[in-house]
């Protein structure tokens, strides 16, 4: 089965939670248990619905479906191993289409599921008029971010659904305000490494030398990080 048949085949009728990623992976691996996306978000919703053990495979899917939570994709075909510069294309493609989806869904949260994508996000989001503030943007669960994406995940899915309509499934009490963006709260989960968000605008320039003044000019126009102790954007002399 494609992945847009399986995309829309678990698509919820009403949507509360939207799950926002770069592309279905090459290795056509984005719906398989052995994905790190599946079994991190598994483990997230596990954890914040008090459910052990989760259900697998499929039955994890019509589960999250009837939660009332989706995954979408910004590039229409897998892009992963593709040049930087096809992958920014390709998301930039996806831009108006997710604008769309905002604007008919109207989603409580939306969580976008890599960092370097959260600038095209947005830019749907203000396209749709959709309300910046329930965007929440989490690092790809590989390596040592995986328990960081768990936790912050297992947090918004507790906000979104913890006051829901009865579920087949017991469920935890929320543990945030309702209106808080909990992965973008540096007072609550710190704002991203910055050496983190560093690295990221390296790779989309191919890993290619660049002047210190030229990332610290991206980050700022991209709000990719801000200072934890005041929350503020960086700021650059002209």
């Amino acid at each position: 089965m494609s992945i847009d048949a399986l995309r829309d085949r678990y698509r919820p009728w009403k949507t509360r939670l939207l799950l926002v990623g770069e592309s279905a992976p090459a290795s056509e691996r984005h719906y398989n248990r052995a994905a790190n996306l599946y079994r991190a978000t598994r483990e997230a919703f596990a954890a914040a619905l008090s459910v052990s053990p989760p259900p697998e495979g499929e039955d994890f899917l019509a589960w999250f479906s009837e939660l009332g939570c989706w995954l979408v994709d910004l590039a229409d075909e897998p892009v992963n191993r593709s040049l930087p510069s096809d992958r920014v294309r390709a998301v930039g493609a996806g831009v108006p289409a997710l604008a769309e989806t905002l604007r008919v869904l109207q989603p409580e949260r939306v969580v976008v599921v890599l960092r370097r994508i959260a600038p095209a996000v947005r830019r749907a989001a203000s396209m749709a008029e959709f309300d910046d503030r329930a965007i929440d943007v989490l690092p790809f669960p590989t390596r040592q971010w995986r328990p960081v994406y768990v936790d912050q995940l297992a947090g918004i899915v507790r906000d979104v659904l913890g006051s829901g309509p009865a579920t087949a499934v017991p469920r935890s009490p929320p543990t945030a305000a309702s209106g808080s963006a909990i992965a973008e709260d540096s007072s609550v989960n710190g704002s991203p490494i910055l050496h983190e968000v560093i690295a990221d605008v390296l790779r989309s320039h191919g890993n290619v030398w660049l002047k210190p003044t030229a990332i610290a000019r991206e980050i700022a126009e991209r709000d990719l990080w801000r200072p934890r102790r005041a929350g503020s954007r960086i700021r650059l002399e002209r």
